[in-house]
């Protein structure tokens, strides 16, 4: 489901999510009980439901819309989990059951719906031969569209659209890749053949390289001649957010200096918790919400703020945190501590932040707690590529024409 944590689903035992690390004979395993559930908790669940159907009562089970279908579910809350060191209450997990006739008991989707409290949505084909549970059929009806008498056979609004959108693919495909010409849509005629059939004829004209005006991504002219078409297409990467939940993906591609001094953050996850990078100077997790009021709730965790001086200390004691050799070089970590406090630990959080070269284009982001409160953020762009030779034994930047002041 993602990358760093592993989940298990044991039915009528518990839900566990765990990572595994192996340094070669030596395993590492954390591991956390999202809840458990026992025959007690079955057996109350059966008298309750007994004690519905006595007073006659008709159950009718909850509905979950799955890709756009209406499907009812069973549902079984695991608790007394792991205790939350954010909240201090025992995890809780509510796993639902859907009914999908090529469902192979797999996990089709898990999140955090509130701090510490998890949704699991399980595909099960055992439970279609429950009537109930069974998917709502829904009915078809044909829908006949006759025209009113002295109007067209094609509404207006509809033939203005297909037009509109002929001239988009027109202005888009007709352009000769050897050297590189565009067209635009000169006129767009409307005609009737000999059978009466409406037809539209469109008339193109060639553009010269120096009709053509380009926009920027921040939508103001460029300064320079040099760019051409595609350019801002080839420059665009994607921003992908995987983490303890994982961002919305993105296209606009970021300058490497606004990403160094710290302007331009990074964001991801997709699930209760969000959290947002910025480079040289903090990684923070957060969750928004409406509250009852109407007004806007926002629940903030430092997770570690950077500092020249701790960064050096925390290289010397792990030497094997240095940058590699250039030529075997993917990566550089970088260290952020002083976060918000801890009540688990007792100790200020902190992260590992840790920069790698990744020349497709994209930008990939993961957020992993390997131990309590000590986080490893990941980030995969090509950004790290343009300045990973261009640092310190520290793994700090030494090119001061690539570092502009930070912001306070």
């Amino acid at each position: 489901i993602e990358s760093y944590w592993t989940y298990e689903l044991c039915h009528g035992k518990y839900v566990k999510q765990y990572h595994e690390e192996r340094d070669g004979k030596k395993v590492s395993l954390q591991e956390y009980y999202l809840g458990r559930w026992d025959m007690f908790m079955y057996a109350n669940l059966k008298k309750e439901l007994d004690k519905q159907k006595q007073n006659g009562k008709l159950f009718t089970p909850p509905i979950k819309k799955l890709d756009g279908m209406s499907l009812p579910y069973l549902q079984l809350n695991f608790t007394d989990g792991t205790v939350c060191d954010l909240n201090g209450k025992p995890r809780e997990t509510h796993v639902l059951y859907v009914c999908y006739l090529h469902g192979k008991n797999e996990i089709y989707s898990i999140k955090e719906i509130s701090t510490c409290i998890y949704e699991v949505i399980v595909l099960t084909v055992l439970l279609c031969q429950h009537p109930q549970y069974r998917p709502q059929e829904t009915g078809e009806n044909d829908i006949n569209c006759l025209p009113l008498e002295g109007s067209p056979k094609k509404p207006l609004a509809l033939f203005q659209m297909e037009a509109d959108s002929l001239k988009q693919r027109h202005l888009k495909s007709f352009g000769d890749g050897k050297n590189e010409k565009l067209f635009s849509v000169y006129s767009i005629q409307e005609y009737k053949d000999k059978h009466g059939r409406k037809q539209v004829r469109v008339e193109l004209l060639p553009l010269d390289e120096e009709d053509i005006e380009y926009e920027t991504v921040d939508g103001t002219a460029p300064q320079t001649g040099e760019t051409r078409p595609g350019d801002a297409a080839a420059a665009a990467s994607q921003t992908t957010g995987t983490a303890v939940n994982s961002p919305p993906p993105s296209t606009i591609p970021i300058p490497l200096k606004e990403f160094i001094s710290g302007r331009d953050c990074l964001r991801g996850g997709a699930g209760w918790w969000k959290f947002k990078f910025c480079f040289g100077l903090s990684v923070e997790q957060y969750h928004t919400e409406i509250g009852p009021d109407g007004n806007v709730h926002k629940t903030e965790i430092l997770l570690g703020v950077f500092n020249k001086e701790a960064h050096i200390d925390w290289i010397k004691r792990n030497p094997h945190k240095r940058p590699k050799p250039l030529d075997s070089r993917t990566y550089l970590s970088h260290y952020y501590g002083g976060g918000s406090f801890c009540e688990k630990t007792g100790k200020l959080r902190e992260t590992e932040v840790k920069l790698k070269c990744n020349r497709k284009g994209s930008v990939s982001l993961y957020l992993a707690e390997p131990h309590v409160c000590q986080y490893e953020l990941g980030v995969e762009s090509p950004l790290v590529c343009d300045f990973l030779d261009k640092v310190d034994e520290y793994g700090l930047l030494i090119d001061a024409e690539m570092t502009e002041p930070k912001k306070p």
